[in-house]
């Protein structure tokens, strides 16, 4: 009932690249939605900088279960340009002093910024998660 370690880092690569960065971007596009706030336990998570510790349950479903990986290298690749990514959108950020919000599940309307801090958080939030696991399996 659990994902192994390459789909955790499937699904992190993949939640990178292919949801969080695309709302950067579609923030960056446009100033849409700017005055709505946010959920009210958004702004304590961004000023930890982490998602609170609560496992999410998700049934399985086929379009969001992430594939095992075909290798440790391909993993590796995948990370490189997920932060080749990462700095990219980073520059870009530093250049634009404000964006439009668009809706994130958790934390209701957020900016470019913002959706780019959830990276992080998301990547530290299952980071810990692949340290109880360790701590589980070599009996710690």
């Amino acid at each position: 009932d659990r994902w192994s370690v390459g789909e955790v880092y499937t699904h992190l690569i993949r939640t990178t690249l292919l949801y969080n960065l695309r709302m950067v971007d579609r923030c960056l596009g446009n100033l849409d939605n700017g005055d709505v706030p946010s959920k009210p336990h958004a702004q304590a998570d961004f000023n930890a900088n982490e998602m609170a510790p609560v496992k999410v349950k998700i049934p399985p479903t086929p379009g969001y279960d992430p594939p095992m990986p075909e290798s440790i290298e391909k993993v590796q690749l995948d990370i490189d340009a997920t932060l080749s990514r990462m700095l990219a959108t980073r520059d870009k950020l530093v250049t634009v002093p404000n964006s439009g919000k668009i809706e994130h599940p958790n934390y209701g309307f957020i900016d470019a910024k913002q959706w780019y801090q959830v990276i992080g958080m998301h990547w530290k939030h299952h980071i810990m998660q692949l340290d109880e696991l360790d701590d589980q399996l070599f009996d710690r």
